[in-house]
Formats: C-alpha cells, sequence, structure tokens
C-alpha cells in the first residue's frame, strides 16, 4: 500500500556566501517511524555544495532499520569509486570533473533507470550511502565539489 508522504519543511535563504536550501518530508514516517531532512548550502565563493542529509526518529519500532542516501547521477555523466571508498569522481561529458565525498561514509555504486526521457528507460548508475539506524537521529554529511 502507498503511503502519501507530506512536505513539513521547505525553507530558501540567502547570504553573501550561500544559497541555502532546507527540505523535510514524513515520507518514511508511518512505515519506519523516521522524518527525513535534506539540508544543501550553494557556495557563492567556491565551487562547492555542501549537503546533509538527516533522519530523525518519531516512532518507536522494535526492528533496527537500515537506511539507504541515493544520489542519481544523470546518463551522461561517468562515475567512479575512489580507492579510499568514501568518494565518488564524476566525469561530465563538457571534460568537468566533480567530486562527491563524505568523511564518515563510505558509497557505493548501484545500477539504476533513468526515467527523465518520455520515449524510453535508460540504464543508469546512482550512488548510494547506507547504514543502521543505531541512533534516535542520524545525520550524513556529504560535500560536492569541482576537480580540476
Amino acid at each position: 500500500m502507498i503511503h502519501k508522504h507530506k512536505v513539513i519543511k521547505k525553507d530558501y535563504t540567502e547570504d553573501k556566501d550561500f544559497y541555502s536550501i532546507v527540505a523535510a518530508h514524513n515520507g518514511y514516517e508511518k512505515k519506519f517511524g523516521y522524518i527525513h531532512t535534506r539540508s544543501i548550502k550553494i557556495s557563492k565563493k567556491e565551487d562547492k555544495i555542501f549537503g546533509q542529509d538527516e533522519l530523525k526518529k518519531t516512532k518507536n519500532f522494535s526492528n533496527l532499520l537500515n537506511y539507504f542516501i541515493r544520489f542519481h547521477i544523470y546518463p551522461d555523466a561517468k562515475i567512479v569509486k575512489t580507492i579510499a571508498g568514501n568518494s565518488i569522481l564524476i566525469s561530465l561529458k563538457n571534460n568537468e570533473g566533480w567530486l562527491l565525498l563524505s568523511e564518515t561514509n563510505n558509497f557505493e555504486i548501484e545500477k539504476n533507470i533513468f526515467l527523465g526521457n518520455k520515449s524510453k528507460i535508460i540504464n543508469n548508475e546512482s550512488v548510494s550511502i547506507s547504514g543502521k539506524m543505531t541512533e534516535d537521529i542520524i545525520s550524513i554529511k556529504w560535500i560536492i565539489e569541482r576537480v580540476s
């Protein structure tokens, strides 16, 4: 059964250094007891995007749960996991390079599909961070930055 979720928070702010967006939804609350919030800060001075995903417990469930945070990558981009495991190199068609990294979490590359083209489904890849829900609040910080 599909549970309709509700956006419970959405904020946009801007200052001299950053564009900031915070959004939260309750799509995981009824079945799993967690609210998901994503915060994104885009630097105006550097080619960097700072992100944080937060999963906050609102209800007690006896089951130990796993979480997955996914980054869906556009089909024309190529991605490679670095040897350390805590970063992904993203190569764009225009030869720009970007690095998705997390100091505390390891990434995995997963098979996925892209539905952005109305006439066909395209095989694709996504990047995920996963772990166990061991705390009342799980915070996953990540950065996307341009590499030269």
